[in-house]
């Protein structure tokens, strides 16, 4: 699987230990008064200071470390307690993954060794330069991001949505401004697509629509009811998370799209805020909640287990900041804890089925 996800900037050293284990229902599992806590999933904190981005079905989990002041962004591949640093495209770079497929390729970008950022594909441990672009997925190969067109050092803006053939990025023939968000292992591209590139910013989210790329064509996903929509992931069997507004209500809902259903609210209360981040061939999807309604409000991670039903809480540590952001089709969850001193990277593992 392939997400695109945030680049944040960190790095430091970073080791490993062994984890820390937390089940749901010892005293220091979080709690939430609207959610119950799973008993599916179990809790590991591993001695990695860093950050979650991506995880494939071998296991595989890619991110970022923490940085120290003065010193440069890495990016890390961690499987089974072994991590491995990748290098950027030059001494001077700062590497920064997107996402994993489940061949271990990994793609992302290199910050400082040009004076624009630029595509970076990791194959076997070596970096290779894709430019003229920014990967944000990877599937089976196939690589999805968006064209750098330069306005003169260092200055530039993400341009239309494209994919790497090969030796160069090509046109999805998508609107200006339209970006890639996720690519599966069938080849299909998900994203966001502008239907209005003149609207003004702060209305411009309103001419936005999720969409699918596939064999050539683009196929629109709709929305809630709302005037937007803008996807998250998508999983091999090409079905869509993201968000969408609505006709009545002003929050962003979670949804989920499929070939043969369309478009549909995942479950939440009346009042809560939730978003969708990554979903599985089962159809599990991971992502934060809060009871509180909106997005600033203390949010907590979960999982669906079905659109229809509510989600879960995952069992977590209390007091801390914690997120879930990639689900393998192992039911592999991976995600982050920051804390005072930074980072750290967390898994939660499914229980074997009693």
């Amino acid at each position: 699987m392939s997400k695109r996800r945030t680049f944040a900037r960190v790095l430091a050293a970073a080791a490993v230990a062994l984890p820390v284990v937390l089940v749901a229902g010892t005293s220091e599992a979080r709690t939430l008064d609207c959610l119950p806590v799973t008993d599916d999933w179990e809790y590991v904190e591993h001695d990695v200071a860093g950050y979650a981005v991506d995880v494939n079905n071998a296991g595989q989990i890619v991110g970022g470390l923490a940085q120290e002041p003065g010193s440069r962004r890495q990016a890390f591949v961690w499987q089974n307690g072994n991590l491995t640093r990748l290098p950027a495209l030059t001494p001077q770079g700062e590497a920064a993954v997107r996402a994993i497929d489940d061949q271990g390729r990994v793609v992302g970008s290199d910050v400082y060794s040009y004076l624009t950022p630029e595509g970076v594909l990791w194959e076997n441990g070596r970096a290779r330069h894709l430019p003229g672009g920014l990967p944000n997925a990877i599937g089976k190969g196939v690589i999805a991001g968006n064209g750098v067109e330069k306005v003169g050092p260092p200055a530039y803006v993400l341009g239309k949505a494209m994919r790497w053939t090969g030796s160069a990025w090509t046109d999805l023939n998508v609107t200006r401004g339209s970006e890639t968000i996720d690519a599966n292992e069938a080849g299909q591209i998900t994203g966001t697509h502008k239907i209005d590139t003149s609207a003004p910013h702060p209305t411009r989210q309103l001419a936005e629509r999720a969409y699918v790329w596939s064999a050539g064509s683009v196929r629109e996903l709709g929305t809630l009811g709302g005037g937007w929509s803008s996807a998250k992931a998508m999983n091999d069997l090409g079905h869509v998370i993201g968000h969408s507004g609505t006709a009545t209500d002003h929050r962003a809902f979670p949804f989920l799209w499929t070939p043969s259903a369309g478009i549909k609210p995942l479950a939440l209360d009346d009042i809560a805020f939730g978003a969708a981040a990554d979903i599985n061939d089962a159809g599990t999807i991971v992502g934060s909640y809060s009871c509180q309604g909106h997005s600033s409000s203390p949010s907590f991670p979960v999982v669906w287990t079905s659109p229809d039903a509510l989600p879960l809480l995952l069992p977590a540590p209390s007091a801390t900041l914690i997120d879930a952001v990639a689900i393998n089709d192992n039911g592999l969850i991976a995600g982050s804890v920051w804390t005072a001193s930074g980072p750290r990277l967390v898994t939660w593992r499914p229980k074997p089925a009693r």
